[in-house]
């Protein structure tokens, strides 16, 4: 997997066969991609994630405690959109909402 800084945004770049396990889906997502909502904590985790399943979006994988010591979960929205909510301790968000790569 390897992370690049953009403008305002991170793109990360990893398998998509790995991002159908890392979610727990038969296979990739169409295009193999994801967006990915870095939150501050797991309560914001588990209320992004209800938030998101009460207005219509698909559970795909409950929040979870992770093997890397975050937590995150995945959605798919109503349009076909996969969505990984996640808490990473190891990446403080900064004053704008970003995630600060070490």
């Amino acid at each position: 997997m390897s992370f690049f800084r953009g403008a305002g945004t991170h793109l990360a770049v990893w398998g998509a066969a790995d991002l159908a396990e890392d979610a727990c889906l038969p296979e990739a997502p169409p295009g193999g991609t994801s967006i990915a909502m870095n939150l501050p904590d797991r309560a914001t985790v588990d209320a992004t994630f209800a938030r998101f399943v009460e207005a219509g979006a698909t559970a795909r994988r409950e929040p979870h405690e992770t093997h890397w010591g975050g937590y995150t979960s995945y959605v798919t929205d109503p349009d076909g959109h996969l969505w990984e909510l996640a808490h990473n301790p190891g990446w403080p968000l900064d004053e704008r909402g970003l995630p600060e790569l070490p």
